[in-house]
Parts: C-alpha cells; sequence; structure tokens
C-alpha cells in the first residue's frame, strides 16, 4: 500500500482503478480511502464513474487494473457474496425485495436461511428481527407484515435491519432518499449519524448535495471518471458552491433559475374532482404561470395528473381548458385534441420505452403530426430525424445518436428525452411530475431552465414535486396536498419550507 496510508485508520482503500467498457473508459485511476466510522460522501454527474466504483467495491465488476485493501489487507472481491462475507453490504436506489415474504424473512435472509433444507424455527427469527427493529425505531411494525405492504422508506430501514444482523461494517447507500418525502429524508439522514456514532462505517452517494453536506465527514467528487476533488466538511464548512464548482468545472449563479414571466388569463381549471384517493381537488392554471403542487407520501400530488387526463378514473369532477368545458378520456385525447401534456415522474416505468430508439421516444406524442399516409399509417422519417435532431441539439442530448436505444443512457439524458416530449407540438397545459428526481447537479439546472423556458413561451406548467426547494424556488404560487385533499394555496412570497411541511403534515 502507498506510505501515505495508515492502514490502521480505513476499512477500504482503493489504489488506482481503472474500468473500461466498450466505448467507455468509465474509471481513470481512482484512489480512495474510507475511515473506519466515518461517512464518506460520493458525488458527481451522471457518467461521472460512481456506479461503477460502488460495483466494484460490492463485487459486482471487476477492476481492469489497481488495487483494493480491507482492513489494510489487499483482496479480491469477486462477487457481492464474497463482499457481504466480508462485512460490505449495499441498498440499492431500486430496492427489490420480493412482496410476499415477511419482515422476518426479509432481515433473515442470508443468517437463518441459510441453513438450506433445515427447518426454520420462525419464532426465532421474529424475536430476532423483533429486536432490530426496536433499535431502528420501528417497534410498530408486525415482523409478520408483508414487504409489499410497507413505505419505501421502511423497506429501506428492513434492508438496513438486514445488514446489521449479517454484522454489516461498510454500508453503502446508493441514492437513498430519491423516492422518500422530506420527513422521511430527515428521518434517513438522523439514522446515519446514529449509525455512525455506533461506529458503522458508511459511504453516501446522492445528487440531493444539501443531504450530502448535511451528514459526510469527507466528500469525493468525481468527473469524467477521475477523481478531481477531496473536502475535509467535518466542521461543516464546505458549501453548495465548493461541490458543484468541482463536479461541473463551472459556477452555477442559479441553481433554481427563476424569469418574471407575464402571467395571463386562467387556461386550465379543475372543479370539485373527486377519485378513490382525491377528495374535492379545485385549482387553476394561468398562462406562463408555474403553479407547484407539493405534499409528502400518501397525499395524491401524483394522482391528480393521472385523473385529469384520464389515467385514473373520476368519480366527478369538471375541467375546463380555455374556460370551456372538455372531457379528456385517455392521454392520447389529452394531449393530440386538448394540448395538455403529461410528464410523469416514473420515467422507467410509465414515461420512456426503454428498448426503443430517442427518436421513437421523443416524437411518441406528436406521431399524428407525421403521419403521411393515414391508411397504412406510414411515419414520414425524414421529418422525425430532423425533429428529433433538432431537438437532441437544443436539449443537449448525448451520445447524438437518434437510433441509440434509451436504455443504455444515463439517468440526466433519459430525463431529457423524456421532457423533449413537450416541444414536439403546440401545447397549452404541461403537467410535469418530479421533473429532476435522481439527476446530476448540472442536469437539473438545464432541465429547470427549460422550464422556465416553456413557461416564457405562455404554456401553463404544474410542476409537481416532492422537493420543497424546487416547489419554493420555481413556482409562481403553489397548492400543498394532505391525505387526498387541497389543504392550503399559496403565494410565491408566502411560503417557507417549515409552512410547507406544517400544512402537508396535516
Amino acid at each position: 500500500m502507498s506510505q501515505h496510508i495508515n492502514e490502521h485508520d480505513y476499512i477500504l482503500t482503493l489504489e488506482d482503478i481503472w474500468k473500461k467498457f466498450p466505448g467507455t473508459i468509465a474509471l481513470k485511476g481512482v484512489s480512495l480511502a474510507v475511515k473506519k466510522g466515518e461517512i464518506l460522501g460520493l458525488v458527481g454527474e451522471n457518467g461521472a464513474g460512481k456506479s461503477t466504483l460502488l460495483k466494484i467495491i460490492y463485487g459486482i465488476f471487476k477492476p481492469d487494473k489497481g488495487k483494493v485493501f480491507w482492513k489494510g489487507k489487499e483482496v479480491t472481491i469477486e462477487n457481492p457474496l464474497k463482499a457481504m462475507n466480508m462485512g460490505i453490504f449495499y441498498v440499492p436506489q431500486e430496492l427489490l425485495i420480493p412482496p410476499n415474504i415477511s419482515i422476518a424473512e426479509a432481515i433473515a435472509i442470508g443468517t437463518e436461511l441459510r441453513r438450506g433444507l433445515q427447518l426454520i424455527k420462525y419464532r426465532n427469527i421474529e424475536t430476532k428481527a423483533k429486536d432490530i427493529l426496536a433499535k431502528l425505531g420501528l417497534e410498530h411494525l408486525d415482523p409478520k407484515t408483508k414487504i409489499g405492504t410497507l413505505t419505501v422508506a421502511e423497506k429501506q430501514l428492513i434492508l438496513i435491519a438486514r445488514a446489521l444482523t449479517l454484522k454489516a461494517e461498510l454500508l453503502i447507500f446508493d441514492e437513498p432518499t430519491s423516492s422518500l418525502n422530506i420527513i422521511d429524508t430527515q428521518k434517513f439522514l438522523n439514522l446515519m449519524l446514529e449509525l455512525r456514532k455506533a461506529g458503522l462505517t458508511q459511504i453516501f452517494v446522492s445528487h440531493r448535495l444539501e443531504e450530502v453536506l448535511f451528514v459526510a465527514d469527507r466528500i469525493v467528487v468525481l468527473r469524467d471518471g477521475y477523481k478531481v476533488a477531496e473536502f475535509d466538511n467535518r466542521d461543516r464548512k464546505v458549501t453548495l458552491d465548493d461541490i458543484i464548482r468541482a463536479m461541473i468545472a463551472r459556477e452555477i449563479k442559479e441553481f433554481y433559475p427563476k424569469i418574471k414571466t407575464e402571467i395571463g388569463d386562467i387556461v386550465f381549471e379543475v372543479q370539485d374532482l373527486e377519485t378513490e384517493s382525491l377528495h374535492n381537488i379545485n385549482f387553476n392554471v394561468r398562462k406562463g404561470e408555474i403553479l407547484g403542487i407539493f405534499g409528502l407520501q400518501g397525499s395524491g400530488i401524483y394522482d391528480v395528473p393521472r385523473a385529469v387526463i384520464g389515467l385514473q378514473k373520476r368519480i366527478r369532477g369538471k375541467i375546463f381548458l380555455e374556460r370551456r368545458e372538455v372531457h379528456i378520456n385517455n392521454p392520447t385525447e389529452a394531449v393530440q385534441k386538448h394540448g395538455v401534456l403529461y410528464v410523469p415522474e416514473d420515467r422507467k416505468n410509465l414515461g420512456l420505452f426503454y428498448i426503443l430508439p430517442i427518436k421513437h421516444n421523443i416524437t411518441i406524442s406528436s406521431i399524428d403530426k407525421l403521419v403521411i399516409d393515414k391508411l397504412f399509417k406510414t411515419i414520414d422519417a425524414f421529418k422525425e430525424d430532423s425533429l428529433t435532431l433538432k431537438l437532441m441539439k437544443a436539449l443537449n442530448i448525448v451520445p447524438s445518436d437518434p437510433h441509440r436505444k434509451v436504455i443504455y443512457l444515463s439517468g440526466g439524458n433519459q430525463q431529457k428525452v423524456l421532457i423533449s416530449r413537450c416541444f414536439t407540438r403546440p401545447l397549452k397545459v404541461v403537467f410535469l411530475s418530479e421533473p429532476t428526481v435522481g439527476i446530476d447537479v448540472g442536469t437539473k439546472v438545464e432541465l429547470r431552465k427549460l422550464i422556465v423556458n416553456m413557461a416564457s413561451q405562455g404554456i401553463a406548467i404544474v410542476l409537481i414535486s416532492s422537493d420543497y426547494n424546487e416547489v419554493l424556488h420555481m413556482s409562481d404560487r403553489l397548492i400543498i396536498l394532505s391525505k387526498g385533499r387541497k389543504v392550503a394555496e399559496l403565494k410565491r412570497e408566502e411560503a417557507t419550507p417549515d409552512i410547507l411541511v406544517k400544512y402537508a403534515s396535516r
């Protein structure tokens, strides 16, 4: 090992790690060391190499070059099972826990359930589960409860409980708060600090830089496969600007770009909207206005656009477009007949066709405009390619190959493809649900500029977000939902984080 590293201070050390994939070099000589009992923040834009580095630590990938040391001894981590046996546990962004097993069984996987064909004493695993749940503040959960009934936050805590049962010494958190509301996020961050007090080492990856600054003792920045910066954050004096400058090699003066736009007449109005999850919802949005909708998990904020465009059954309610009542039965009718587009929060399951190329994903909302033979449904390929290339250039979607399948793009570029549909046809209203979730800081700013640009062109924007900072800084006006009901409507200057959370928690 290098002489400057004291092996007694570090639990994990990576030296000169290189990893190449076809067409790209993901890691270029990255070296870092994780101290025992610290929280190491790992940040960088999409494509910086963070995920590759985590997968090398967890044994999913093997480095092409470089050395890995665990507790001072050089090791080869062949697979995740070897990593877990060493004491390394990975909590992924997408929680792949079978929904039909119980909490006790989920925690026991890898311990009691290793016994193969031996009979399992469920009373024992339930008792042990109860003990570990109590330590994590989950005394209210019955170990017999099925995983499928839990919230995202609770599922994450079950994985942590399993890690503690397996005697984990290093926990790797990959975007653990991306699907959590503000209250669950704060609870999760506080738990990380408690785990640190107990001596557990943690690596924390997040695009939410404020969270990294809140919990991390040190912060390592990756850019284009290189380690470009490392900050000592124990005194909490590192700033957001410091991190952003290192990540993207430039300053972002306006993290939440917002220009004053001339707001016109009411374009879209919903009256007395009622569904199984929504109750008596009323709101309107004006030409050029950004209306924010904020709420916590279970508030119903994601159900609003789905009910409006016909994805969710309406029990009652009226919809008015430019003061004329309209009947919207499905998403196709919404966009093609009325100029109302919904950009969903779940780009993987609701937004994109991952196995199709970029160009088909971009033009899907305007396919009716590209048909040149209505009988045989023939598409004008030249017109489609021209529109796609124009938007890819305008939105800086990379790589600039319209035939590349969306599945091979970074998260940020996938989100740009989804947002690009807003520019393929004339629109009056756009519902943007969590438009910047799970993407890097530079791309967040790019997309927020696009949102502001749409509003400046007179499009009415409904911005649905669980990110209170985004809602506060981007909206001209906002409404708050709690348990399927509208509990407040505020002007931008009236809203503060405390007020948002106060109303949303009702």
